[in-house]
C-alpha cells in the first residue's frame, strides 16, 4: 500500500533535484558507480539478513 500527499510529491521532487544535480556535477566512471552500487547492496544485505529467516546464506 502506498500513501501519496502534496507534501510527500514535494519532498520527491526536491529529492529528485537535488540528486539531477549532483549526478550532473559528477567526474565518477561508470565502473566507480557500479562498484559503489555493489559495496551499498552488499552492505545492506549483511545489515539486514537477520529479517529473511531461510535466505541467511544465500
Amino acid at each position: 500500500m502506498q500513501f501519496s500527499s502534496p507534501l510527500m510529491e514535494e519532498y520527491k521532487q526536491k529529492q529528485r533535484k537535488y540528486f539531477e544535480q549532483a549526478i550532473q556535477n559528477s567526474q565518477a566512471t561508470q565502473e566507480q558507480i557500479d562498484e559503489l552500487a555493489r559495496e551499498a547492496k552488499s552492505g545492506w544485505w549483511e545489515r539486514n539478513k537477520d529479517r529473511f529467516p531461510g535466505l541467511e546464506d544465500v
